[in-house]
């Protein structure tokens, strides 16, 4: 399959692509090279290329007079919680875990978020039935 054969991401995957491409954006001072992004059931992966060293160099290892202005004040963890309220927004699933694997060797990331099940699958907001009445004596 050529390049000009390789599938686009429509609807849900584009509008991922383009969201993780501005986060990345603002924590490395570019979009990624590639973004591709599969849904599927409660998991989401994005691959992201290019992107590894120069986060690394940014947020891990400080950041030299040219990313300065890019790496001041922003962190792992707050790279994490941006990537996913931006799949929670476009998914309309809370994100109860973000795996993160980066390898330097391929400069690519690929950011897993493992989704809660939709609202209609959850059922009614009751108090908790496990725990048990308590009365006064």
């Amino acid at each position: 399959m050529s390049d000009g054969d390789a599938p686009q991401a429509t609807g849900l995957q584009a509008a991922i692509n383009d969201s993780m491409a501005v986060v990345w954006r603002r924590y490395i001072g570019r979009r990624p090279t590639d973004v591709s992004t599969v849904v599927s059931g409660s998991r989401v992966e994005c691959v992201l290329g290019d992107v590894v060293q120069q986060f690394a160099q940014n947020i891990d290892g400080g950041s030299g007079d040219e990313t300065a202005d890019v790496a001041e004040g922003l962190t792992t963890a707050g790279y994490e919680r941006e990537a996913a309220a931006a799949v929670a927004r476009l998914t309309r699933r809370r994100v109860l875990a973000v795996i993160s694997k980066r390898d330097e060797s391929t400069d690519a990331a690929t950011e897993i978020f493992i989704l809660d099940a939709p609202a209609r699958q959850r059922g009614p907001t009751t108090p908790d039935s496990r725990r048990p009445d308590v009365t006064p004596s």
